[in-house]
């Protein structure tokens, strides 16, 4: 069968106008809760909220983030045990 022409839509590669707005709304509420320090708080409040998007983030990004976390209820020991840090 051959390939036919699409009719109407969107072009390819045009961006979704609402996924945009979604996003800007998303990133403007992250400022006005303090961007890196209120993830600071999120992580160590609720580290499972907080690893689920450090998961979701490396998953996307293509690779590793390279920002060093600390979870202040973890100790080193629990960090080596787990394989999270070297020794």
């Amino acid at each position: 069968m051959a390939k036919r022409r699409k009719p109407g839509g969107r072009r390819v590669g045009t961006p979704n106008k609402i996924a945009g707005e979604v996003r800007t709304a998303i990133l403007t509420a992250f400022a006005q809760l303090g961007g890196s320090s209120w993830l600071v708080r999120v992580a160590n409040e609720n580290p499972a909220a907080f690893c689920a998007l450090l998961a979701h983030e490396l998953a996307t990004s293509g690779g590793p983030l390279n920002h060093e976390v600390v979870l202040r209820w973890m100790t080193p020991e629990m960090a080596a045990a787990r394989g999270l840090v070297e020794g």
